[in-house]
Parts: C-alpha cells; sequence; structure tokens
C-alpha cells in the first residue's frame, strides 16, 4: 500500500470513528425505543465489512416498530478506482464523494449530541 493510500484510510478510519462516537453519545448505554425514552433521537450504526459499507439510520424523535428513519446515510468506504490502472482522476474523484458523505453525517449527527 502506498503512503498517499494509508493515509487516505487512516483519515477514513479516524471519520467512521468520529461517527460512531456521535452514535453512542446520542443513544448512550440505554434502550432507545420510544416508549421509554420518549422523543429522544435513536440512531442505528451498522458497518458491512463484506463491502465496506457504512450505514447510519436516524429516527429523530426515537425508534418506534415499523416507524421509518428520517434520515439514512449509506456510505461505501472502499474505492476500487484505486486498484484499476487508467482510473486515477475517477479515484481521486471518488475519494472525495466518500469524505464529502462521511463529513456531511458527522455534521447531521452533531445536531443530535447535545440532545
Amino acid at each position: 500500500m502506498d503512503f498517499k493510500k494509508m493515509e487516505q484510510e487512516v483519515e477514513k478510519m479516524k471519520k467512521v470513528n468520529e461517527i460512531f462516537q456521535l452514535c453512542m453519545e446520542i443513544n448512550g448505554f440505554e434502550d432507545r425505543q420510544r416508549s421509554i425514552t420518549g422523543s429522544k433521537p435513536t440512531v442505528f450504526f451498522d458497518f458491512s465489512g463484506h463491502v465496506a459499507g457504512l450505514a447510519i439510520r436516524v429516527f429523530e424523535t426515537g425508534w418506534e416498530k415499523e416507524k421509518e428513519q428520517e434520515r439514512a446515510f449509506q456510505i461505501y468506504l472502499y474505492n476500487f478506482f484505486q486498484e484499476l490502472e487508467g482510473f486515477e482522476e475517477e479515484a481521486v474523484k471518488y475519494e472525495e464523494q466518500i469524505k464529502t458523505e462521511l463529513d456531511n453525517c458527522i455534521q447531521y449527527l452533531v445536531m443530535y449530541s447535545n440532545k
């Protein structure tokens, strides 16, 4: 792995870690069902290792059975363009897209981290 790619991986790991920390700050270590916590927000954090996919689902007024989330983020962290010759420009663009999506998720979760 070259140094630039390693740097990008570390940056993504830091952002994913920040997202996880925000999720834990929002949820705490208690049951977060609306029937128990009222209208406190509830966040689901799912990582699918087989596709390097991060799924964040936000229930702004609490989780209830059969209720749809108000906001969802689906971010694939693996930049497959980096493995292909002749796709350097696409690799750079996709890496920027990943960073933007991670940053958008962080900004959104920060709104709920102090509620």
